[in-house]
């Protein structure tokens, strides 16, 4: 944490430190986990496992958060979700649990070089199974995966203020300077962030990209409220949405959003829309419509995609992409061809045993 206010208490050997309705335990706890490097988004399984998706590959992964760093579970999305063959890369990139249903989002975006992947464009969902108590819990497929949010989102005249036709051009014959311009973290749709609704039936639709500009030019992050997602993916019917929501998040975008429910209140991860690392953590409370800054110290090098929270624990777990951090290895033949850094060490993300691949969970007390 930062200095000490002087609304600061010590209780029990802890230091509490309230930062205008964000009180923390400092207690902090970082804990790395196995096979996985470019985690996007986590959701609760249940008070002691979470599954957490990958931006990188259409794998999910179950992991305990009391056990070993090595995923107790594993399921490959990609034959359900009928990835395209040749960019098979769904872009997984936020989950939320209802019930005992945990949906799934993808970027809805193009690629880096501002070219559409039909492979991007999904929300699908995945069931808990706990068959036995004493045996760690599975997710298997669930209902139909949607490639329509985009098109829905563009016919809904709750939404027509956003422009979305703007960040999207799907149906356009365009240059490839102006396919670049589209890309995610240029002037593209990006979608990074999934919560349940308040009323929890419905999801929140969390925005990286485009920011909304009022008449004043303050730039506000945008969520979208999906109303009806176990009808999109059980029966396939047309995605339906209220008025968007605006936050001043100071310039800053989604990057992962998670509903705590006994506090009735939203943990947001935010950032910037391009790549600088400009992170802030939010928590926002939807029946005052309160928004307040929490300050959280993160290593300098963790870069937080996901938040969530585990179900009866007063913890909120942020998780890292740590695709980028350099790994040492004993042989260049461990790194991918042709990524080996000049200093003899390899990017997480391009080790050739995925198992060795890493990221980690930054572990907030939260009283």
């Amino acid at each position: 944490m930062n200095a000490i206010s002087k609304n600061s208490v010590i209780l029990g050997g802890l230091m509490i430190l309230s930062l205008g309705g964000c009180s923390h335990a400092d207690s902090r706890q970082i804990s790395l986990y196995n096979s996985c490097s470019d985690p996007s988004t986590a959701t609760a399984v249940n008070d002691r496992y979470f599954v957490a998706g990958d931006d990188e590959h259409n794998i999910l992964r179950v992991y305990s958060v009391d056990g070993l760093p090595d995923p107790v579970f594993s399921l490959d999305m990609t034959g359900f979700l009928k990835a395209d063959a040749e960019h098979p890369e769904a872009d997984i990139e936020a989950s939320a649990r209802i019930g005992p249903r945990i949906y799934w989002i993808t970027s809805h975006g193009r690629n880096k070089d501002g070219k559409i992947r039909s492979s991007r464009y999904r929300l699908f969902a995945t069931d808990i199974q706990i068959t036995d108590p004493n045996q760690s819990p599975q997710i298997v497929p669930a209902g139909k995966s949607c490639c329509t949010l985009v098109a829905d989102m563009l016919a809904s005249p709750q939404l027509s203020k956003l422009k979305l036709q703007e960040v999207t051009r799907l149906q356009e014959q365009l240059s490839k300077k102006q396919q670049a311009q589209l890309a995610p973290k240029k002037k593209g749709l990006n979608i990074e962030g999934l919560a349940v609704g308040p009323d929890g039936k419905s999801l929140w639709i969390g925005l990286r990209n485009p920011l909304y500009s009022d008449a004043s030019g303050k730039s506000r992050a945008i969520v979208i409220p999906l109303m009806n997602p176990a009808q999109v993916v059980e029966k396939g019917e047309k995605a339906l949405f209220d008025e968007p929501i605006l936050l001043d998040l100071e310039g800053r975008s989604i990057r992962s959003i998670d509903y705590q429910d006994n506090q009735r209140q939203y943990w947001i991860t935010s950032g910037s829309v391009g790549s600088q690392m400009d992170f802030a953590v939010f928590l926002y409370r939807p029946e005052s419509r309160n928004l307040t800054l929490c300050k959280v110290d993160f290593p300098a090098d963790f870069t937080p995609e996901g938040v969530f929270c585990l179900p009866g624990r007063q913890m909120i777990y942020f998780i890292s992409d740590d695709g980028t951090i350099p790994k040492e290895v004993q042989s260049p033949t461990d790194c991918l061809d042709g990524q080996l850094l000049p200093n003899k060490y390899c990017p997480n993300k391009f080790l050739v045993d995925i198992e060795k691949r890493t990221f980690r969970v930054f572990q907030l007390s939260h009283l």
